[in-house]
């Protein structure tokens, strides 16, 4: 009994490593999971140059392969004439018509079917988890997707496994590699090789031209789609935050609280600086334009990503009477030496009549 099991432990370890490692395709579309959740959320990854191909392969290309793993655990393209010819009169001698409707059932698909389904099957899948995060509690955002199309891909590559070990070894499915390129071919007329060649490689051309346009879709971004947003937000009695509740009226000497709400669309990203100024217009007088007076009253600095937003809380206190403007000037980048809402894109104002105090 010990030499039985000792001689089955040196076979399984004389095996070569390629042959015991049944599904290199699975481990790496886990890889590329992995590996694109660390881009996007790794503070030193997530603006690098690799955002971009890993992004466009984890969302239209891997959970469809997953998917179709998980679905054809066999692979047709390998089985061979004879396998083919018992398959068929087997089925006939069942159906005595040669199959269903006449035709052969087939059990996989090759390895050019799995990939086209990988791209169109992408597309469904990751729209279809869109649609249900949508209608969930939670928002649709760029964590929602990752999160919800990791564990799509991990469920599926689980079952693509068991579902692969449960076949015997020569009916798994594995990378076209080598000679097992032409190892479902044989018995085919050289005019059905050309035919099929073709197609496969138009198929293969039309996905990679696909494949390029969302690259450069990705990658170049229409430049009217570069901005910023600012806009002040108060808390109601609920928690939430509104655009609603501002201050009118204080006593000078007193301060008030408001929420700052930055968005950064700029396709990069991008420290921002939001400079806070006190105003007064002309004498005094809310139609006038011109700045008579001006002070800093605060400013503090934020560095977001593409796609990202921030909230500040943050306490002003004017520092004179009368009715003032109080401006918040958001800057992308540099900030002038003199700032002013003429030098900036994106600004947001309140007016306050501040009163001078009885004590």
């Amino acid at each position: 009994m010990q030499e039985r099991m000792g001689t089955g432990l040196l076979s399984r370890f004389s095996t070569p490593l390629s042959k015991r490692i049944f599904a290199p395709d699975i481990v790496a579309v886990v890889c590329v999971t992995a590996l694109t959740n660390a881009v996007i959320f790794l503070p030193i990854l997530r603006e690098s140059a690799l955002r971009v191909p890993f992004g466009l392969a984890f969302l239209f290309f891997v959970p469809g392969y997953a998917f179709v793993a998980a679905l054809f655990p066999e692979d047709e393209s390998r089985s061979t004439v004879s396998d083919r010819t018992a398959r068929v009169t087997q089925t006939e001698s069942e159906t005595g018509d040669g199959g269903i409707f006449g035709v052969a059932s087939k059990t996989g698909i090759d390895w050019v079917e799995r990939l086209a389904l990988s791209f169109g099957l992408s597309v469904v899948i990751v729209t279809l988890l869109g649609l249900l995060g949508d209608l969930s509690s939670w928002s649709v955002s760029l964590e929602m997707i990752a999160f919800s199309v990791t564990g799509f891909v991990l469920v599926c590559s689980g079952v693509a496994v068991v579902r692969r070990q449960r076949l015997a070894p020569a009916d798994r499915f594995r990378l076209p590699l080598g000679s097992h390129l032409s190892a479902g071919k044989s018995g085919r007329t050289d005019g059905e090789l050309r035919i099929d060649t073709l197609a496969n490689v138009l198929l293969i051309a039309s996905i990679v031209f696909a494949f390029g346009i969302g690259t450069l879709a990705v990658a170049a971004p229409a430049g009217g789609e570069q901005f910023s947003t600012v806009s002040i937000v108060t808390e109601n009695d609920d928690g939430e935050m509104v655009a609603d509740g501002y201050p009118s009226e204080i006593d000078h000497g007193d301060d008030f609280t408001v929420f700052v709400d930055l968005g950064n669309r700029e396709h990069r990203e991008v420290t921002y600086t939001v400079v806070v100024l006190e105003q007064r217009l002309g004498d005094g007088g809310s139609n006038e334009t011109s700045v008579s007076e001006q002070r800093e009253l605060d400013r503090f600095e934020t560095t977001l990503a593409h796609g990202e937003s921030g909230v500040y809380e943050q306490n002003v206190e004017p520092t004179t009477t009368g009715y003032v403007r109080v401006a918040w000037l958001l800057y992308p980048d540099d900030v002038p030496s003199e700032p002013s809402l003429e030098n900036t894109e994106y600004h947001v104002h309140l007016w306050l009549n501040v009163i001078e105090s009885d004590d």
